[in-house]
């Protein structure tokens, strides 16, 4: 998984049918201590009901995608799978 923010919203109004249901994110990458962006930005279909500025746990692997949507041939590679309310970690 992912430590992700959501930095938007994608509209796609011709969908394959394991989305059409789904909200289309646009994810990146970040710090979990600063919210600091890591990476490049990549679009998730959001399985939770997140929205813009949230912190989210975002599954990037097409196996597991595939199984979370119950389609064997969903062109999906990334799923946002949790929102995150509170991250508790020790001082380094």
């Amino acid at each position: 998984m992912i430590f992700s923010r959501v930095i938007g919203t994608v509209w796609a109004t011709e969908r394959v049918e394991s989305i059409k249901q789904s909200a289309l994110r646009l994810v990146a990458p970040c710090c979990p201590r600063t919210g600091e962006r890591q990476g490049p930005p990549v679009l998730a279909v959001d399985l939770v009901g997140c929205r813009e500025n949230d912190r989210v746990l975002v599954v990037y692997e097409g196996s597991s995608t595939r199984f979370a949507l119950d389609d064997k041939e969903t062109p999906c590679e990334a799923i946002v799978v949790g929102i995150v309310d509170l991250v508790d970690m020790e001082e380094e």
